[in-house]
């Protein structure tokens, strides 16, 4: 019965936490129009089309986020009631690695970012080498989370990533598989 209480408190206390780390990673500002300028021609509007699309997929990473954090909440009377009926209940688990994995999202995603505000923000970067980082920018995260994750022995089951791509490809019209 008390975990059934805690559980607000603990991602609560892991929200917390992982907004803590955010705090440590450093603040880095990137003039993207010098690599958007005019100079480059297509291969520039190109990588400004990409970077508004990374946006809009990130968007949707973070309201899947939200959802999934909000629905662990709701549940968390479930699982601990079944939990503290048969200890060998896997879903207690499961819903600790996705709560861990969807407190995790910010910093992961946000550390990621500044890696590559670093790198973009170097002398020898062009339109391609943006292009190249960009598309490259959400894979990375993700697998930033995911081997963050690995840490709980993969106990989460559903891909943000995945869902926001469906989402994204919905949004432009293509529904393919």
């Amino acid at each position: 019965m008390l975990a059934i209480v805690l559980g607000p408190y603990i991602v609560r206390l892991l929200l917390l936490l992982f907004n803590w780390l955010i705090t440590l990673v450093p603040v880095k500002d990137i003039n993207l129009n010098l690599v958007f300028d005019g100079d480059t021609g297509l291969l520039g509007a190109l990588a400004n089309i990409i970077y508004q699309w990374t946006l809009f997929k990130i968007y949707l990473v973070f309201v899947v986020r939200k959802l999934m954090i909000t629905f662990m909440l709701l549940i968390t009377p479930v699982v601990f009631g079944l939990w503290a009926i048969s200890d060998k209940f896997r879903s207690l688990s499961l819903w600790i690695g996705e709560l861990v994995s969807n407190c995790a999202t910010q910093f992961c995603y946000a550390l990621v970012f500044f890696i590559a505000t670093v790198v973009l923000s170097g002398a020898q970067t062009n339109a391609f080498f943006t292009l190249l980082w960009l598309s490259m920018m959400l894979k990375l995260a993700d697998f930033f989370k995911e081997s963050f994750q690995n840490l709980f022995d993969k106990w989460s089951g559903i891909n943000e990533l995945q869902v926001s791509d469906a989402m994204a490809k919905s949004a432009r019209g293509f529904n393919r598989k």
